[in-house]
């Protein structure tokens, strides 16, 4: 701090007479910021005399950012997350516009371009039940709580609370949209669906197909599409909503024991085991093979069956966006 040097106070009744009224303002101001700076090391010094149990600070999610040099100067920027101090920092996630430019003005501030929105994905707990989304998940914990992790761009991992006994996230292929362009935005199958303990279903996250206005009643069983859901009732009847652009929420009356949806298809397990499929039938999908089964999964753009002699049965689009062979229909011999 600098000071500068006094200056004699003037004589005469000048000297005496009252300050000017901004003066006193200011001075009364500062009497009372005195007063309430003395309060507070009152305050200050009582809570030091009698000093509380010490407690542990709430672990904290965290983020931070990464960068690197590049040849030609320019430096590139990451981003990383962890769920908390004593959680290991995940994988680092890199903006599309994330280099500094050699060229950029002095002081002033650049952007990258943005990066959706995450949850951490849980430190520790038991589950009982799990679902891998397009790029997010969430697990059913044992006491029946849901948890999920990951883009969080529309909510699809705030999971509301309650007691559940089964999950499924929404999932699909974003090359798929290289073959079925009715759709393009990628965004809308950010959504998953629950059911809760006296089987009625909760769903969450976008709603661009109103794929998370759940129907009322009780379920069984849940799955969630791309962009459509189907669920099982007690009397294993089907009820979809949502995106029904090729038939895929068109569900064929009749008993069932199981079901799952792909990204525009879906397939059920009969009461008598046979697969029954509907929706696009692109690269064969609602083409379902004949014989029994006890249990069936479906893909973006491709099923598989567990037939009943255990073995694995496969059909749908067995190639990637440039047809190239991806083996996805290729299922292992054995048992």
């Amino acid at each position: 701090m600098f000071f500068t040097p006094s200056r004699p106070r003037a004589a005469g009744p000048a000297a005496d007479a009252p300050p000017p009224p901004g003066v006193l303002d200011r001075r009364r101001r500062c009497r009372g910021a005195a007063a309430l700076l003395s309060a507070l090391a009152v305050a200050a010094g009582a809570l030091v005399a009698a000093p509380a149990a010490a407690q542990e600070p709430p672990a904290a999610a965290e983020i931070r950012i990464t960068a690197r040099q590049l040849a030609g100067g320019r430096v590139e920027f990451g981003i990383q997350q962890r769920a908390s101090t004593a959680d290991p920092w995940g994988q680092r996630q890199l903006p599309r516009s994330r280099f500094f430019p050699t060229t950029a003005p002095t002081g002033r501030w650049l952007a990258s371009s943005p990066l959706p929105a995450t949850t951490p994905a849980p430190a520790g707990g038991t589950y009982t039940a799990i679902t891998a989304g397009w790029d997010h998940t969430c697990a059913l914990d044992a006491d029946g709580a849901i948890t999920c992790w990951g883009n969080n761009s529309n909510g699809q991992a705030d999971p509301p609370d309650g007691t559940y006994t089964a999950i499924s996230a929404g999932n699909t292929s974003g090359d798929i949209f290289h073959v079925i362009d009715d759709i393009e935005d990628p965004e809308r199958v950010y959504h998953a669906c629950a059911l809760t303990a006296d089987g009625a279903i909760t769903c969450w996250g976008n709603n661009s197909f109103g794929q998370t206005d759940a129907p009322d009643g009780t379920y069984t069983a849940i799955t969630a599409g791309g962009y459509h859901n189907c669920a099982l009732t007690a009397d294993g009847a089907i009820t979809c909503w949502g995106d029904n652009t090729f038939g895929q929420a068109d569900a064929p009356d009749g008993t069932y024991t199981a079901i799952t949806a792909g990204s525009y298809h879906t397939c059920a397990l009969d009461a008598d085991r046979t697969i029954a499929c509907w929706g696009t039938n692109s690269f064969g999908l609602a083409d379902a093979p004949d014989g029994t089964y006890t249990a069936i999964t479906a893909g973006s753009s491709h099923s598989c069956a567990l037939d009943a002699d255990r073995t694995i049965t496969c059909w749908g689009r067995n190639t990637d966006w440039s047809g190239e062979p991806t083996g996805a229909t290729d299922a292992p011999d054995g048992t």
